[in-house]
């Protein structure tokens, strides 16, 4: 099984976990889905180019029986994120994206999946 790479520790998708474990200001990627005989199923994976705090808790309105957990993992730049956003979009199968990851505003950088055709 594809790795996240977002640590072992997922944790319960509501507003106070959310805000004692995410960082406000922070860049990073989230994995929102469900533990199964302790292993963490994700179903949506995301990134904040800004606030990962505040993007999480507006993904809370997603909440469903399948995004009861999260995951996150802070990033260095707007293209570590962007790159493992992808990567992960890639790796999963069976996820509820709609639609391949943009890039972060402003930049043209490539999606890191070689026979990715999504952003050329």
């Amino acid at each position: 099984m594809p790795s996240l790479n977002m640590g072992s520790s997922s944790y319960s998708f509501d507003s106070q976990t959310i805000g004692n474990r995410a960082k406000e200001g922070r860049v990073g990627n989230f994995a929102l889905g469900n533990v199964r005989d302790g292993t963490f199923y994700p179903k949506y994976v995301g990134r904040s180019d800004s606030d990962l705090q505040a993007e999480l808790k507006a993904k809370l309105s997603t909440k469903s029986s399948t995004r009861q957990r999260f995951k996150f993992s802070y990033a260095s730049s707007l293209r570590e994120a962007f790159e493992k956003e992808c990567a992960n979009y890639h790796d999963f199968n069976g996820l509820e994206n709609e639609n391949h990851p943009p890039r972060p505003e402003g930049q043209r950088y490539a999606c890191p999946n070689s026979s990715c055709q999504e952003l050329e």
